[in-house]
């Protein structure tokens, strides 16, 4: 391959952000999904010792799996088998349905 083919495939390659800038940015995602569990974790402790209404907190964590669990699914989908694929969509279908209901909830 030319200099040329190689610096356009390079190109198309890091249009978005290369390859450090989404390192980053998905080590930063994972420290704020830990730093939200975290809050969570606290509030529901709280909840129980002060008896604290957390529907909305319930339904940010499980906002906050699914997307997680979407972005894993997305992300290493072609690394895993089909059966580990398929437990992984119905996981990640019931963090979304529990999202779904706890905004009902809420909304009620």
């Amino acid at each position: 391959m030319n200099r040329e083919k190689i610096l356009e495939k390079s190109r198309r390659e890091n249009l978005l952000s290369d390859e450090r800038e989404t390192k980053n940015k998905i080590i930063s995602l994972g420290y704020s999904s830990s730093f939200g569990a975290l809050a969570f974790i606290v509030l529901f402790i709280l909840s129980k010792i002060y008896n604290i209404d957390i529907t909305a907190a319930k339904v940010m964590m499980y906002a906050m799996l699914t997307g997680e669990l979407f972005y894993n699914f997305i992300s290493k989908k072609s690394e895993t088998d089909k059966t580990i694929n398929a437990l992984k969509i119905f996981v990640l279908v019931a963090s979304a349905f529990l999202t779904i209901a706890g905004i009902v909830d809420m909304i009620k």
